[in-house]
């Protein structure tokens, strides 16, 4: 499922399959934070406040991109709820991210590639080190390792493993 050469069809006929169809496969690039804020087993507020300015930002952008509203706050909200207030399934998470790097990193225009990488990475880093599930915490435990796993299983999707 992680084929970079999938084609836009491929990849959109998947994520049908999942459920995500219209305009909420836009918020694909979520699917990694929801990652994040559930790999410890629970969702905290700050976490929340994270990807929501995450999820104002990306739709701002996405609007701004095609040039028109594809996409209105509030139903990119009422999508993503229901994935905050009940934890979805991880095997159904990781397949969808399985999904972002042949639909958002397939630009002609590499650094499009790098800074859209980034952006979701550098929002996966804030909502780990955003919230710590008990005080106190050793000196390395302030992201807890299942934490750490899945960031580094999003950064292998990404193609920045080490």
């Amino acid at each position: 499922m992680n084929d970079p050469d999938m084609s836009r069809q491929e990849v959109l006929e998947e994520l049908s399959q999942h459920g995500i169809s219209g305009a909420h496969v836009y918020l694909i690039d979520v699917f990694p934070l929801l990652e994040m804020m559930w790999a410890d087993g629970q969702v905290q507020q700050i976490e929340i406040a994270i990807l929501d300015q995450f999820l104002a930002k990306h739709v701002d952008a996405i609007n701004e991109r095609v040039g028109y509203i594809v996409i209105e706050h509030k139903d990119a909200h009422d999508f993503i709820a229901p994935l905050i207030e009940t934890q979805p399934d991880t095997q159904w998470l990781r397949e969808v991210r399985l999904l972002i790097p042949p639909l958002r990193f397939n630009s002609e225009k590499p650094e499009e590639n790098r800074k859209a990488r980034e952006f979701i990475l550098g929002v996966c880093l804030d909502i780990a080190a955003g919230a710590v599930k008990q005080y106190p915490y050793e000196l390395t435990e302030r992201i807890n390792a299942d934490e750490k796993r899945c960031f580094f299983d999003i950064l292998d999707t990404f193609g920045c493993g080490c």
